[in-house]
C-alpha cells in the first residue's frame, strides 16, 4: 500500500539536495579548490521507494598552484534513514571510501583538474510515511 505513495523529493532534506552553493574547500593563496554536488532527481520531483536518486560531487581545482592531499568528506549518515545504500561509488582520480555513512575523497589536484565522484541510493519504504 504505502509503496505507490509518491515522495515528494523535497522532503527528503539533505538526501535530495540539488545543486549545492560552490563552497570554498582550502588552501593557501593560488592553491584553491571548489566543491560542488547535484542529484539526479533534481528537488521538485516525486519518488516512491525504489527509485534510485543518483549524486554528482565535482571536485574543481580553481587556483594557479597544485594541491597535494585535498580532501572532501560528506556525513550523508542521517540521509540514510530514508534510503539504501547502493555501494556503487567511483571517482575519476583520487580515492574514495565510504564508511558508517561517510562518503571521503582525497587525491592530488594539479591546476585545472576536475574530479567527479558518483554513487547513488535507493529510497525505501521506511522513509514513504515522513514524506510530503
Amino acid at each position: 500500500m504505502w509503496g505507490h505513495i509518491p515522495v515528494f523529493v523535497a522532503a527528503l532534506a539533505s538526501l535530495v539536495i540539488g545543486p549545492l552553493a560552490v563552497m570554498e574547500a582550502c588552501c593557501a593563496a593560488g592553491s584553491s579548490y571548489t566543491v560542488s554536488k547535484v542529484s539526479r532527481p533534481q528537488p521538485g520531483i516525486h519518488v516512491v521507494p525504489g527509485d534510485v536518486v543518483r549524486y554528482t560531487v565535482t571536485i574543481t581545482h580553481t587556483g594557479d598552484e597544485s594541491v597535494a592531499d585535498a580532501s572532501y568528506t560528506d556525513d550523508v549518515s542521517d540521509d540514510l534513514d530514508g534510503a539504501r545504500w547502493n555501494d556503487d561509488l567511483e571517482v575519476s582520480s583520487g580515492v574514495t571510501a565510504f564508511n558508517g555513512g561517510v562518503l571521503a575523497w582525497a587525491g592530488d589536484l594539479e591546476v585545472g583538474d576536475v574530479v567527479t565522484v558518483t554513487y547513488s541510493v535507493t529510497v525505501t519504504d521506511a522513509y514513504v510515511g515522513e514524506g510530503v
